[in-house]
């Protein structure tokens, strides 16, 4: 089985991006990773919220109404 060594890496091309596409790029990028930050941020409330409640409600310490039916949420 063949194997890589420094000298095949040092002969392949690279492509380097101009300013301009670099720019581009981190401003797509950018509003990406703002998305999971949130949806992580999102997530670790919910989870506390989860953790907190659930034990609760199968306890009985903590009861819910029941739901409204599907015909009562359209309305």
């Amino acid at each position: 089985m063949p194997t890589l060594n420094r000298n095949h890496i040092h002969s392949l091309p690279l492509v380097v991006p101009t300013i301009l596409v670099l720019n581009e790029y981190e401003s797509y990028v950018e509003g990406l990773f703002l998305k999971i930050r949130k949806n992580n941020n999102q997530s670790k409330t919910l989870k506390n919220l989860r953790d907190t409640l659930l034990p609760k409600l199968i306890s009985g310490e903590l009861q819910i109404p029941d739901v409204a039916s599907d015909e009562e949420v359209v309305d």
